[in-house]
């Protein structure tokens, strides 16, 4: 088992550029296979595409005002200019250079603000606590609505909700540590969320602020649904919508692919008795939605980084990067 990881571990890159490969492939083949469906691009509205660029940059400046209030816990003030523009540039980076973001943001905090970066990201790592507790209710409201309106139910994502509903509830009370005397990095990014909740459950009305932010993140994903499907000529009500808007985050930290590429879309597909929806109309729903996101982030994430790269002095944040990023 040692040498199985040891070997993951060591072909990690290769491993998830094959595995990309192969998923993008596969969503290619099964769009080739039920090509009827782009006939529904001809009724795509410019108005939605707005509409959904202009969704996803409130979502981004969410996360800004969520990763300003992050830092302030650890006593620091950033800007909102700058913590916006850092989300986007972490962003942009990550699509072009594996863990690029991440350094950038590193270099760019500790240079300019003194911010001890391990601190901020245990922080950070915290919210995820936060975060996995309101997906897996939204989820699971969503579910129980739809099953008892439409009787639809998928119970293999029943159980899935219910497990991270129950999990979430445990850490609530109970602030598990786990030894790592290997040094896994799994078991320390584990212990590094669970210290990270550890100080924030110190600061209850900082949580009940990040609990409503991330709620109405999930409406303005939500929306994006709404709108991508409406443009499709499907008519996809709110809850269907939030369904998947908790699915959507779940999914996010699954990053065996880039940007979890084809694993969001997959789990979509394989629910698709729940969003009520054909799995070729939910496939390219979603792909539009990527596709408009990959638009908004080189667009406005180009811009950030013009902007906060003068400010880091000529440095080259590749070289000056923490070595625990």
């Amino acid at each position: 088992m040692k040498k199985i990881f040891e070997f993951l571990k060591k072909n990690k890159k290769i491993i998830t550029n094959v595995l990309t490969i192969i998923v993008l492939g596969l969503m290619v083949l099964y769009l080739y296979r039920n090509r009827d469906v782009f006939v529904s691009l001809r009724t795509l509205e410019l108005q939605y595409i707005i509409y959904i660029f202009l969704a996803q940059l409130i979502t981004v400046l969410l996360n800004a005002v969520v990763n300003q209030k992050a830092i302030s816990i650890l006593k620091h003030d950033i800007s909102f200019r700058d913590a916006f523009f850092l989300q986007y540039v972490n962003a942009l980076l990550n699509k072009i250079v594996s863990e690029g973001g991440a350094l950038f943001r590193a270099v760019f905090l500790k240079e300019k603000y003194k911010l001890p970066y391990t601190k901020y990201l245990s922080t950070l790592a915290g919210l995820y606590i936060v975060s996995f507790l309101s997906s897996s209710i939204i989820g699971l409201l969503s579910l129980a609505y739809i099953y008892f309106v439409y009787g639809r139910l998928n119970y293999l994502i029943l159980g899935f909700f219910l497990f991270l509903l129950t999990a979430m509830i445990v850490i609530l009370f109970i602030n598990p540590h786990f030894k790592n005397k290997k040094e896994l990095r799994i078991l320390r990014l584990i212990n590094s969320v669970l210290d990270g909740w550890a100080e924030l459950k110190k600061r209850k009305r900082n949580l009940l602020f990040f609990t409503a932010i991330t709620v109405v993140g999930a409406f303005f994903m939500a929306i994006q649904s709404v709108f991508v499907y409406r443009a499709l000529g499907q008519d996809l009500g709110i809850v269907e919508s939030l369904y998947m808007a908790s699915i959507s985050f779940v999914t996010t930290f699954i990053n065996i692919t880039p940007d979890s590429v084809g694993i969001r879309e997959g789990v979509y597909m394989f629910s698709s008795d729940i969003i009520g929806l054909d799995s070729d109309i939910i496939l390219l729903g979603a792909l539009i939605i990527r596709a408009i996101g990959l638009l908004n982030t080189f667009v406005v994430g180009g811009i950030a980084y013009l902007k906060l790269v003068p400010e880091l002095k000529g440095k080259s944040y590749l070289k000056e990067a923490p070595e625990d990023i």
